[in-house]
This record gives C-alpha cells, structure tokens and sequence, in this order.
C-alpha cells in the first residue's frame, strides 16, 4: 500500500513508512480504515475461488487460425468464467445473510419493536487445567474439558455464558436444545417475534431436533413467530463470538486450574457487567439436559435437505408447518412435519426424559490423577478430578494399559519374526499401504529376500 500510493520504489520514496503510516492514522479521510489481521477459520469456498489462475485473453493480433479453431481454450474460459460467477453469487448471498442479521439487531433495538433477537454458539473446548507457560508433557495428554455455550440478547447487546463439564455432557443437539430452552424460558423480556442466529452446525443448531422443539416451542410460549436464521457457512461470525473471543483472550493471560478460575474470568471480562457466567458445573437444574429429539420423535419427521435451507420460520397458526427459504430475498416455502398418527393434545404434553451424566472415561480420570495432580497447586488438590480414584479404578485401568502395551509389543514381535523368515508381511496391508512400505524398504516384493534389492525393484 505505502509503495503502490507513491508509485514510486523504495529507494525514491519522498517520506518513510514511519511517516506514511503517521499520515494514514491521522488522516480525516483514511483514519477509519484499518488493515485486516491475520485470521483462522476463513471461507474455504472464497479461499479456493479467489486463488484461481485468472483467466489471460491473447491479443488478437497474436491468435492464430489454430486457436480460433481450438475448443479446449473456449472450454478452459467457460470454466473460469463459471468459477468467477460462482464466487460473485456467494459474496452476494454472504452479504444478504448478514444484511438480514444486523437488521434484526436493529430491530431489537429499537424501544417500540415486536422482534427479539438472539445469537447462540459454543466456544472452542476449554481445557483445564491451563496455564500460560505450558508444560512440554502437556501437549500429549488429555486435560479435563469445559464446554462453554454463549447466548447474546442481542437487544441489550447482553451475553450469557453457560459453562458445564465433559463428565455431565457432551456438545449435541440436545444439550444445545436444552440450554436454549433453559434460557428462553425464563427470560423475562419476550416480544411477538423471536428471531435466532447460529451457525451452520448440523450437530448441533441445524438439525431436526432443533426444528422439531421450536415447533413445539412456538406453540407452548405463544408468540406470533420464531425464526431461525443461518448465515453462509463461512461466514457465521455474529455477536456471541465477539464475547467468547474476549473472554478467552484474557484466559490465555492466566492460570486456570478449575472451572470456577474461568467462570470468575468471564464475570470479570467486561467493565460493564455485559458478560455473565451461569454455572452449571457444579448443581445444574435437574431439568436441564433432556432427550428432545426421543420426546418430539412419536410426532414430527425430518425435513429432507435440511443444510440446504438457511431460514426456518415457525407460526403459531401453524402448527407442526415450518417455513424455509434459502435466502432471505426468497419466498417462504411451507412443509409439513406432522407425522400421520400426529396427535395435537398428545405433542403439546410430552416431557423430554432427563438426560443422565456421562462420567469420565476411567483412563481419563486416573490420569487427571496420575499425571496432571503433580503440576496442581496445593489448594486445588481437594478437586475430585484431581484427586485419587479408587484402587480397583486404578487396578484396572493399569491392566488395560499393560495388556495394550503387551499386545503391541506382540505385534511387532511377530513382524519382525515374519520378516527374518522371509515372509511378505505386506500380503496382511492394504494394496496402497503395501506399496508405500516397499518403496519405503519396510517390506519386501513376494520371491524377494534382499531388502535392498527390494528397494532398487520399486
């Protein structure tokens, strides 16, 4: 930017960089533009469509009769010409999606609007304990697991952040399910419409357990509609991730031994009180995590190419009919979840089951024990992840351990035994496999003897 504005090299520059970038900043006309930082997680279809080789026309001075009459040169700009159409109608469909988000959060905003307007998603997996300076055996184990699940009244622009451990649960449709009905259940401040935005997770936001509880849902709280709105994949950052993002850059500038540490982080994060931790580590709600998915299966089907819509709307007078279109500029299209034997008194009364916790792995556990409890300060020993396990815990995760091992070292026993013999182990590998360890010299051709010669053969 600095050479290409004086158009000039490097060594005729009339001012420094110094001095350009003082300009820049202070500039009335370019002091609000900032250069993009690096960043992880970008569109892979915009990534691969911007990297094509651009398509170079000949002069037609120096097209030749043989060119002309060349249908593979009219073939190859066909192509590229598709793939920059391609990437100008995804920009054009990114750029409506979120157009039609910040249009909700401005709806929500404003005093006298029916819309309420909420952003939803989890964190990366927080792994505890975690510490600045980290360890080098660390990188090779499994730490204890904090899932963190975000949700943002975008009206007040206010951010929750639900915290439970990988010994309750794990990160589906359920557990998503669960928290957003925990949430939209007690908040107090419900308008008409209540419009939602998450990513394009099909494991977790974009699937038929989500779609069948907010047709229950919509029925159940009474409000006019709920829609739920899915920007391109790609291209999914919404508000709930600005919360996260600081909340985690502050963690990496501390220690945390205990879910409590981050909890405190995520209290402490914003000056404003805009960012609040809800515990569900220790006493979570005994009806917090249920199975919607088996309590809403009796009644409602799954809606077929699910991930090929972007928004879903649910009426009140419609019962049991969700509303998709692909891009909001679409007209809605109605389909119908009702299964035959469907039964209106019947879905209005169901009551998901509570979803027992999951526990620990018994490995995990007795190596949260044995190898991480030696790095733990002494006033989070008393941790029952950190503790010491019981004896015939310990007994018999040592005796897999060593069986593992045993049956290992047995196996390369055996190979070896089988390559002294003469004998083709790579008969026992996959053909592809089998080649690689020939060219490799790890194996030998059938009739070979000579491990060298074998190498040469490949």
């Amino acid at each position: 930017m600095y050479l290409l504005s004086i158009g000039l090299s490097e060594l005729e520059a009339p001012v420094s960089f110094a001095k350009f970038y003082k300009i820049w900043k202070s500039s009335q006309t370019l002091g609000f533009m900032k250069i993009r930082k690096a960043s992880k997680n970008v569109c892979d279809e915009c990534t691969i469509l911007r990297n094509l080789p651009k398509r170079q026309e000949k002069p037609q001075a120096e097209v030749s009769e043989i060119d002309k009459s060349d249908e593979l040169i009219d073939i190859a700009g066909s192509q590229q010409d598709k793939k920059e159409q391609r990437l100008q109608i995804h920009q054009q469909e990114y750029r409506s999606c979120r157009t039609a988000y910040m249009n909700d959060i401005q709806n929500a905003k404003c005093a006298e609007s029916d819309i309420s307007t909420f952003s939803f998603d989890f964190q990366q997996v927080v792994e505890i304990p975690r510490v600045p300076q980290q360890p080098s055996q660390w990188y090779y184990w499994s730490p204890f697991k904090l899932y963190v699940f975000g949700i943002v009244d975008d009206a007040v622009d206010q951010h929750y952040h639900t915290m439970f451990t990988e010994a309750q649960q794990g990160k589906g449709a359920n557990q998503v399910v669960s928290i957003l009905h925990c949430f939209l259940t007690s908040i107090p401040r419900l308008t008409a419409k209540i419009h939602l935005w998450a990513d394009n997770c099909g494991g977790q936001n974009k699937n038929k357990t989500m779609l069948w509880y907010l047709c229950w849902l919509v029925i159940i709280q009474n409000p006019k509609e709920i829609v739920l709105g899915f920007q391109i994949k790609g291209h999914t950052r919404n508000s709930v991730d600005r919360g996260l993002g600081n909340v985690k850059q502050k963690a990496n500038r501390n220690e945390v031994w205990i879910p409590e540490t981050y909890a405190e982080l995520v209290d402490t994060t914003d000056k404003t009180d805009k960012i609040k931790a809800v515990r569900f580590y220790n006493d979570p709600p005994e009806t917090l995590f249920r199975d919607w998915e088996l309590a809403c299966k009796p009644y409602l089907k799954a809606l077929k190419g699910i991930q090929n819509y972007h928004f879903f709307r649910f009426a009140s007078e419609n019962p049991g009919i969700v509303e998709v279109k692909r891009l909001p500029q679409d007209k809605w299209i109605k389909v119908n979840l009702k299964k035959k034997d469907f039964l209106f008194s019947n879905f209005l009364s169901i009551e998901p089951k509570a979803l027992p916790d999951i526990g620990l792995n018994p490995e995990q556990r007795h190596d949260l024990w044995n190898k991480y409890s030696p790095y733990v300060p002494s006033q989070y020993q008393n941790q029952w992840y950190y503790s010491k396990p019981e004896d015939q815990l310990i007994s018999s995760v040592r005796e897999k351990k060593n069986l593992r091992a045993s049956n290992a070292k047995e196996a390369r026993r055996e190979m070896a035994q089988e390559l002294n013999n003469g004998k083709n182990f790579n008969d026992k590998l996959p053909e592809s496999q089998a080649a690689v360890a020939v060219k490799r010299g790890r194996g030998r051709p059938p009739g070979c003897k000579n491990k060298r010669k074998a190498v040469d053969s490949s």
